[in-house]
Formats: C-alpha cells, structure tokens, sequence
C-alpha cells in the first residue's frame, strides 16, 4: 500500500478521466475527493470486476478501481470499502467553455498547475502546486484568454518581465494559445523559477 499525499482522485486517473468520455460514469462524482491509499498489486480489487490492478481508496469510504477491460476498454467502479474518515463529499462535473479551454487545461496541468472551483465556474483560476505562480483564463466573447499571475497574486507577467530572446519566442507571429501558454510556463516555471524568489534589495 502506497500513502497518497494531497492528491484528489483526478491527480491519480490518467488525464483522459476529465477529458469528457467519462463524466458520466459513477467515478466522476467522487473526482475531487482525497486519495488516502493506492493499491498496485499488494492488494486484490475487493469486488468482482477482473481487470482491475490498481485502485484507490478515498477520504469518504469509497474504493475506485482503474478497469482496464480489453474488450470494452476502461471502466472506473466504485464500492463503499470502509468508513468515511471525513464526512465530506464533493460532486462536480468539469465541463469545458470550449475545445481552447481543454487545450489550456491540458498544458497546465503537465506543468502540475491545480484547478480552483468557485460556484459553477470551474477550471478558469489555476495554481501550481509549489512555485507559487498562478494562471487566470477569461472568456472573451466566444475565446478565451490567459494571465500568468506572479507570486504576489496580484500583478500579471507582461513583456517587461522576460528580456528580448524570451518574448521574441513568446509573440513569434500566428502562435496558437496553447503553445504561447506552454512557451510562458516553461519559462517562468522549467527555466527560471529561481529568480521570482530573489531576496528583496539591500539583504
């Protein structure tokens, strides 16, 4: 058995489990909640479906198998396994704005930025998990823009912020969105994250 630290069930599946295909099946209910136990083979899957090799126990009680069914493809069950540590149980279905909002959704989360929910808009305020760098998606019209929030939360990384190499990379002309995000987030978290945490002037 494998202790999880602060991952949610959508952290462990394969990232085709918040891609649309799945979100009506029973495991999508339980996506957001907290894994406290990962079984790879240690364990048998305590229920009668026969391709499962991995599964997850959650804070609330419930088992999640990963079914790999050669025949019928995957499949993710559910079973009540034990008692809830914590009576807290959260129900979302994560619906994209658009194909762009999947395709951002998808660079940010390679680059392990987490997605916040507030009320019914979920997935447009992103957070990486320890560089302390946020990222803002805004619907303009039928698109969609992005920020790159600097530490402070407050203040927007703008052309000032890279030198002449970097932002000639950044604006080459006909970028798609996604790429110019992938090109941002490799710099300011792969390249230099060590300069957003100089010591203040004069230490």
């Amino acid at each position: 058995m494998n202790q999880t630290s602060r991952k949610r069930l959508a952290d462990v599946l394969p990232p085709e489990f918040l891609q649309g295909e799945f979100e009506s099946c029973p495991a999508m209910r339980h996506a957001f909640m907290d894994v406290i136990a990962v079984h790879e083979g240690d364990l048998p899957w305590p229920s009668h479906h026969k391709y499962v090799s991995r599964w997850y126990v959650l804070l609330n009680g419930k088992a999640v198998g990963f079914n790999e069914n050669p025949s019928r493809g995957w499949s993710f069950p559910v079973i009540k396994y034990q008692e809830p540590i914590a009576d807290t149980t959260l129900s979302v279905t994560l619906r994209f704005h658009s194909i762009l909002h999947l395709k951002l959704h998808q660079v940010l989360v390679s680059y392990q930025f987490r997605f916040t929910i507030h009320g019914d808009k979920v997935g447009f305020e992103y957070h990486h998990a320890d560089k302390g760098i946020g990222v803002l998606l805004t619907p303009v019209d039928d698109d969609l823009e992005y920020g790159c929030l600097k530490p402070d939360g407050r203040e927007v990384y703008s052309h000032d912020d890279y030198n002449k190499l970097e932002w000639e990379w950044l604006s080459e002309p006909h970028l798609p969105v996604e790429e110019a995000l992938r090109r941002e987030l490799h710099i300011l978290v792969m390249v230099r994250p060590a300069l957003m945490y100089l010591p203040p002037r004069g230490w």
